[in-house]
């Protein structure tokens, strides 16, 4: 098989990137309606009734965005496949293959490997501790 196009590759890691931090973000987002909702405070009597109509479903909402943030079970699997992908198929005779397809082939749009793709592939089970990676 042929080797996967660097910026194919880049275009992955960019997508499970902004995927990761978007699913990041709407968490945040949730608490903060959340919050919003225990925060009702208004001279009316309607308050108690706002907050007791409000906050059931936006904690149902919140705990939803909760389980997945912490379920990266389909995107790890995503991820392995595309670095193995890269490992099978590699003709490099550097130590580590991924290291140096990230590092060396793969032109980094923004300079360096995106901040979630690398804690993905940690999280997938691949050394990272080499890779040039984004801070945040």
């Amino acid at each position: 098989m042929a080797q996967l196009p660097e910026t194919l590759y880049v275009s992955f890691a960019e997508a499970f990137d902004a995927s990761r931090r978007d699913i990041l973000a709407a968490d945040d987002d949730i608490q903060a309606a959340l919050d919003a909702v225990v925060d009702i405070t208004t001279a009316t009597t309607s308050a108690v009734d706002i907050e007791l109509a409000l906050l059931s479903p936006t904690n149902t909402a919140k705990n939803a965005t909760t389980i997945t943030v912490n379920s990266t079970t389909n995107l790890l699997t995503a991820v392995r496949a595309i670095n193995d992908y890269v490992i099978t198929n590699s003709t490099s005779a550097a130590a580590d293959v991924l290291a140096d397809f990230v590092n060396v082939s793969v032109s980094w749009t923004r300079g360096q490997a995106p901040f979630h793709w690398c804690n993905l592939s940690t999280d997938a089970g691949y050394d990272t501790s080499t890779w040039t990676c984004e801070a945040t």
